[in-house]
C-alpha cells in the first residue's frame, strides 16, 4: 500500500503561519494571530512524542531524537540570524546595532525567552525599539523543551494509561502560566508552555489508543521531505464524516485567530490559548483519519506547500518587517510588496539551503552549522559588521549617547547608602532603588523621594538647590509611589512592600525643611481616568487618600513640593531621533499633542492638586509649560535636536534642564519664606 503523510499537519502549519503573519503585518485585522505560535508548539509536541515512541528507551534513540530535531531546525535558524546581523549593519545606527549584537548572542545560545526576564530584573537596561530577533523566543522555548522531552515522555510511555499523567502535567503547566503574577515568566518560561507541547502528545496517544479499538490500522509514515514521521490511519472509518469535521476545525482555528480580542483579562488570554492549542491537537487527530480533500484538493496542495515553507517564513518575516519599520517604509509600502519580499526570501532559503541540507548527512549539516556559528562570532567582533552608516549631524551621535547613558544615574556614582537611612530601611534587594544623602553648603535639610522619575531628576534637583541645602536625603524606588497604599496595584516584582511606611519614618527621623516628591502616577489605575468637575476631583477616593498622606507628611516638614509628572512616549525619542536625523527625515511630528498629554497626565495630577486644597504647606510645581512649543509638548530641543527623553518613560539631562528655572523659582521662594 502506498504510504502517505498526514498532510493536515502541513495545513495546520500553514494556518499557524498565516495567523502569525497577519498578527505582525496587520494586527488590527488579526488581533489574536499570536495564537499561531501556540499551534506550532502542539505540532512539535506531537512529533517529539512520535519520534521518541519509535524504539525502546536507550541512549541511542535519545541521541537520534536530538540529532533529527537539531538537523531540522539549526541550519535555517543560524543562517537567518547571521543574515540579519550582516544585512542590517548596512542600514542601522551603531547603538541599534549594538542592541542587535546582544540579541544575537542570546539567540545563538537559544535563550532569547529568558532575555526579557533578565532585562526586567535590571530595570534600567536600555531596550532597543527594533528587536530584529524577537521572534526567536519561540525557537528557544522549543529547543529547551527538547532537553526535557525524553525525560517527560519516555516515563509517561511506560504508564498503562499515558493520558492520565499527560493531562495532569498539562493542567499544572496551564495553571502555572495562567496564575503566576509575572508576565515575562508566564509568557516565556518553558514550564509555562509545556502544556502546549503535551497537547500534541495527547493527540498521539489518543490516536494510538484508537488504533487498538478500531479495525483500521495505524502506521508510522516517513515524511521524506522533512525527515519527520507521522501517524496515519490506513483506512478511513465509515461512521464519521471526518472531512467535514476537519473543515470546521480549521474554520474554528481561523475564527479564533481573526476574531477581535474580547478582553484584556489575563485569564481570557489563557483561555483562548487553551482553545486554539486544543484545536491544533484536534486537527492532528482528524488528519490521521483521512487524506482526502475532495473538491478542496487544489487549496490543500497550496496549503501543504505553505506548511512546508512555514518554518522558513517564520524565520524570515520578522527581520523583514522590523527593517521596513526601521527604514520608515513599512507604512507606505503596499502589503503585497512586503509579503512578496518575505516569501521570495523564504522560498529561496527553503529550496536552496534548508531542504537540500535535510537530505545530507548529519555530519555535513552540523559542519555547516559550525561554519555559520564561526561567521557569527567573527561578525560580532566587528564594530559595525560589514556595513557603515554615515553620520553627518552631531545630534545623531549625541542622541545615541543620551540613550546609552540612560541607565547611568547620578546615584550610581556617589550614593553613600546613608547609614541612618539604612537603619530605617535595609539596603533594598531590588536594583535601581537607593537611599543616599548628600552634603552641601547651605542651611536647609531636604528629603527628595519618588519613583524612577525622581531617580532621573536627582541631578537637576541638586542643581536647583545648589548652595541652599546642608543635607539632601534621597530615597527612591522604581514604580513605587510615596503614597504607599497605592502600591498594592503593582506586581510583586517591584517589591514596594519593602518600603511601606518608610517615607513617614524618614520624615520623622530627619524632619527636613523641604520634602520634594517626583513620581509617575499614571501607571496606577487610581490615577488614569479624567473626571468631569473640580468637585469630582475633590471628593474622589484617591484624592482623599493622597490628602491623608499630605496631612501626615506636614507634621514633620515645613514645605511639601510635588513636581508635575511628565508624559511618557509610545516610542524611544532618543533612538528614534538619532535614526531619523541620520536619514534626514522631518522630526517635528514626534512632538506630543497636548490633548494626549492632558489625557495621560491630568487624571493623576489634578487629583494630587485637589488633595493639596487643605494643605497650606503643599506646593504643586507645574512644569508642563517649560516643554510646550508651537502648541505641542516637545520631545527634542529645536536648536540642538537633542532628545528631552532618554527612553520612552524618562527625561534626559537636557529634558531635566528645561524645568530647572521653574524648580529654582519655587524652591528659592520657599527658602526665603523660611529664612533658609
Amino acid at each position: 500500500m502506498k504510504k502517505q503523510k498526514n498532510a493536515d499537519i502541513q495545513l495546520l502549519r500553514a494556518a499557524a503561519i498565516i495567523a502569525v503573519l497577519g498578527f505582525h503585518l496587520r494586527p488590527e485585522y488579526v488581533p489574536q494571530g499570536y495564537l499561531g505560535v501556540d499551534i506550532f508548539f502542539a505540532i512539535s509536541g506531537y512529533l517529539m512524542t512520535l519520534i521518541l515512541h519509535e524504539k525502546p528507551l536507550s541512549l541511542l534513540p535519545c541521541l537520534r531524537f536530538y540529532e533529527r530535531r537539531l538537523k531540522r531546525l539549526l541550519p535555517a535558524y543560524l543562517l537567518i540570524v547571521f543574515l540579519t546581523l550582516a544585512i542590517t549593519s548596512f542600514y542601522i545606527l551603531y547603538t541599534d546595532y549594538g542592541f542587535l549584537k546582544v540579541d544575537t548572542i542570546w539567540s545563538m545560545a537559544f535563550v532569547t525567552n529568558f532575555q526579557s526576564m533578565f532585562k526586567e530584573e535590571t530595570y534600567f537596561l536600555l531596550i532597543s525599539e527594533y528587536k530584529f530577533l524577537l521572534h526567536t523566543w519561540s525557537l528557544s522555548v522549543e529547543i529547551q523543551y527538547y532537553l526535557f522531552a525524553p525525560f517527560i515522555l519516555i516515563p509517561i510511555s511506560w504508564s498503562s494509561n499515558p493520558l492520565i499523567p499527560l493531562v495532569t502535567i498539562s493542567g499544572l503547566s496551564w495553571a502555572f502560566q495562567t496564575f503566576i503574577p509575572y508576565p515575562t515568566i508566564s509568557f516565556g518560561l518553558v514550564f509555562s508552555r509545556i502544556w502546549q507541547f503535551l497537547i500534541g502528545s495527547i493527540a498521539f496517544y489518543v490516536l494510538k489508543e484508537q488504533s487498538s479499538k478500531l479495525p483500521e490500522k495505524f502506521e508510522l509514515m516517513k515524511n521524506l521531505e522533512e525527515d519527520e514521521d507521522v501517524l496515519i490511519l490506513l483506512r478511513k472509518p465509515r461512521l464519521i464524516n471526518y472531512n467535514l469535521l476537519r473543515f470546521f476545525n480549521f474554520v474554528a482555528i481561523f475564527v479564533i485567530c481573526f476574531m477581535p480580542k474580547l478582553s484584556n483579562n489575563e485569564f481570557y488570554e489563557s483561555l483562548v490559548r487553551l482553545i486554539s492549542t486544543m484545536l491544533g491537537g484536534i486537527s492532528i487527530f482528524l488528519g490521521a483519519q483521512s487524506n482526502s480533500y475532495g473538491s478542496f484538493s487544489l487549496f490543500a496542495k497550496i496549503g501543504t506547500y505553505l506548511g512546508d515553507i512555514s518554518y522558513s517564513v517564520y524565520l524570515v518575516h520578522w527581520p523583514v518587517i522590523i527593517l521596513a519599520k526601521y527604514l520608515m517604509i513599512f507604512e507606505v509600502t503596499p502589503l503585497c510588496h512586503i509579503l512578496a519580499i518575505i516569501f521570495a526570501i523564504s522560498m529561496a532559503q527553503y529550496h536552496l539551503f534548508e531542504k537540500p541540507l535535510l537530505h545530507q548527512s548529519s555530519k555535513l549539516t552540523f559542519s555547516v552549522c559550525g561554519i555559520i556559528y564561526g561567521l557569527l562570532i567573527l561578525t560580532l567582533c566587528q564594530p559595525q559588521s560589514f556595513g557603515f552608516v554615515s553620520v553627518t549631524h552631531p545630534a545623531v551621535a549625541a542622541n545615541q549617547q543620551i540613550a546609552e547613558q540612560c541607565n547611568k544615574l547620578e546615584m550610581n556614582k556617589d550614593c553613600n547608602w546613608d547609614p541612618e537611612m539604612l537603619k530605617i530601611s535595609p539596603k533594598p534587594t531590588k536594583s535601581a532603588a537607593y537611599f543616599c544623602s548628600y552634603n552641601g553648603t547651605g542651611k536647609a535639610t531636604v528629603l527628595f523621594t519618588g519613583n524612577s522619575y525622581a531617580l532621573r531628576q536627582l541631578a537637576g534637583v541638586k542643581k536647583a538647590l545648589k548652595g541652599k541645602y546642608k543635607t539632601l536625603y534621597f530615597a527612591a524606588r522604581p514604580a513605587c509611589l510615596a503614597f504607599e497604599t497605592f502600591n498594592d496595584g503593582y506586581g510583586k516584582y517591584w517589591q514596594c512592600d519593602e518600603i511601606f511606611n518608610k517615607t513617614v519614618q524618614f520624615l520623622e527621623k530627619f524632619k527636613p525643611d523641604l520634602l520634594i516628591i517626583s513620581q509617575k502616577v499614571s501607571g496606577n489605575d487610581d490615577f488614569k481616568h479624567l473626571l468631569n468637575s473640580t468637585e469630582a476631583y475633590i471628593n474622589d477616593n484617591a484624592t482623599i487618600e493622597v490628602a491623608r498622606y499630605f496631612q501626615m507628611f506636614s507634621t514633620f516638614t515645613q514645605k511639601i513640593f510635588v513636581i508635575e509628572p511628565h508624559p511618557t512616549c509610545s516610542f524611544n525619542p532618543a533612538l528614534t531621533l538619532a535614526k531619523e536625523i541620520a536619514q534626514d527625515k522631518n522630526i517635528s511630528a514626534h512632538n506630543l499633542e497636548l490633548k494626549d498629554v492632558r489625557a495621560q497626565v491630568d487624571p493623576g495630577w489634578l487629583k494630587i492638586k485637589a488633595a493639596m486644597k487643605d494643605c497650606p504647606k503643599c506646593v504643586p510645581i507645574d512644569v508642563r509649560n517649560d516643554y510646550v512649543e508651537n502648541g505641542r509638548f516637545a520631545v527634542f530641543d529645536t536648536k540642538t535636536k537633542l532628545s528631552l527623553f532618554c527612553d520612552n518613560n524618562h527625561l534626559s539631562p537636557p529634558g531635566v534642564e528645561r524645568m530647572l528655572p521653574t524648580l529654582k523659582k519655587s524652591f528659592n521662594q520657599a527658602l526665603t519664606e523660611l529664612n533658609l
